[in-house]
């Protein structure tokens, strides 16, 4: 029997968007053969900016949105302080030990913006079959090459936002989001791992399909940031495993901090009936605590990080202290306290997913600084 190279083909690209997040998402793995696309205009929750800053752990291969993008209190981070303060070896081994693909132990920032992709047909230079019979652009002969027929969220690191920041701050760069006067960009990257460079060009300046504008049609980003935030419980959970050795647990639809929004993003539900998106949070606090300072050359390996649903392969934790993590003492110790019969309470004990009052970090130096790591893009 004779391969189906269609089949292939179509496997192949069901691959490609299982390791970059999704069809729904756009990740700068894709801009090695370059990408054309369109900055979408921000919705009303952004407060004027086009892209949401979103802090991420990467722990061990696993990821987690850090809840300071909602001006919440970290407890991945509140772990990591208190294991630094043991001073036990091993564990201040694994908070510092490096992978393939950089730090273990790492958080990092990434840039989410919502954005047409384009796929044109090229004759030469020229972009062909979007103009009517009078040699005009039609917004409904464009719809055909945008793929998916779909807005995405394009997720990127400081470098290319800069690139594209760059663009929409120069003169007359504020109408690049502009339906109708807008300007469409071709990014690219370039080069390998710390000589890795990207890049974003002004291109061509089309009307696009209103369809994609505006409440309940381009996507919005509070509520993706929403849906994918874990509970304190599940991250305390992550962060213990991989320090202390806890067991793991994969994620159930309970590990989620906002059901309401994951429900949201499953049934599709428009915006003008939207589950409450707050504006940015500590956006300025959040970049002067863990952003580097400095413009980062990309590592190989590092785009992986950088996608909003991949997990990297996971490295199996070693070399853990004899200490207890705090997770399992409190566990413990609630087991002691509970009666030989009756339910009791939790052996977690908070499960709300909010650090209760009292229990936020302070604001001194703290772990967002010591994992600061001027390669990270």
């Amino acid at each position: 029997m004779t391969v189906d190279l269609k089949k292939l083909k179509k496997y192949q690209q069901e691959l490609e968007e299982r390791t970059s997040g999704g069809k729904n998402w756009i990740n700068t793995q894709k801009f090695k053969d370059g990408v054309d696309f369109r900055v979408l205009e921000p919705l009303a929750n952004m407060n004027g900016l086009y892209f949401l800053e979103v802090p991420v752990w990467w722990v061990n291969g696993k990821k987690a949105l850090s809840p300071r993008v909602f001006d919440e209190a970290d407890v991945i981070a509140e772990v990591i302080d208190d294991a630094k303060s043991q001073k036990d070896p091993d564990i201040d081994a694994l908070i510092k030990a490096s992978g393939p693909n950089g730090p273990r132990l790492q958080l990092k920032l990434e840039y989410w913006m919502s954005v047409l992709q384009f796929e044109w047909k090229f004759e030469g230079d020229d972009i062909v079959g979007i103009y009517d019979n009078d040699g005009n652009v039609d917004v409904n002969l464009i719809d055909k090459y945008i793929v998916d027929q779909s807005p995405k969220i394009l997720a990127c690191g400081t470098q290319l936002l800069k690139a594209i920041n760059h663009e929409a701050t120069i003169r007359g760069g504020h109408a690049m989001f502009d339906r109708v006067n807008g300007i469409n960009l071709f990014g690219k990257r370039t080069g390998d791992k710390r000589k890795t460079n990207y890049t974003a060009d002004k291109m061509d300046q089309f009307p696009m399909p209103e369809k994609y504008y505006g409440e309940g049609n381009s996507p919005d980003l509070l509520l993706h940031c929403k849906a994918g935030m874990l509970t304190n419980d599940y991250m305390e959970m992550l962060i213990c495993w991989y320090l202390y050795g806890d067991e793991f647990e994969e994620k159930d639809d309970n590990s989620y901090r906002y059901p309401d929004a994951v429900e949201a993003l499953k049934e599709d539900t428009p915006t003008e009936a939207p589950v409450k998106t707050q504006s940015r949070g500590r956006g300025a606090a959040a970049k002067q605590e863990a952003d580097t300072g400095q413009e980062p050359e990309q590592e190989q390996g590092q785009d992986q990080e950088s996608q909003p649903e991949q997990e990297q392969e996971q490295q199996q934790p070693s070399g853990r202290g004899s200490a207890k993590s705090p997770r399992a003492a409190r566990k413990d110790a609630e087991t002691d306290k509970q009666p030989s019969t009756g339910k009791g309470r939790s052996p977690r004990g908070n499960t709300s997913g909010r650090t209760p009052a009292g229990q936020g970090r302070g604001r001194g130096r703290n772990v967002m600084d010591d994992l600061k790591d001027p390669k990270d893009d």
